[in-house]
């Protein structure tokens, strides 16, 4: 089990991610550049943003 599946099964106590967030998350720690997520849904998009923030252990907004 790779990191990013730790992170949501340990913190959110799923072993899935839904459609796009894993990528986001990728994007965001792989790169560490900006990176604009667009998800249909606001609570699709609070996994991927706070995900990367314990991958990175750094301020994001």
């Amino acid at each position: 089990m790779d990191i990013y599946r730790q992170i949501l099964l340990k913190y959110w106590g799923y072993s899935d991610f839904r459609p796009l967030q894993e990528e986001i998350i990728r994007q965001v720690v792989e790169t560490r550049k900006d990176t604009l997520g667009l998800l249909p849904i606001f609570r699709s998009l609070l996994l991927p943003w706070r995900a990367s923030v314990l991958l990175l252990l750094r301020l994001s907004l």
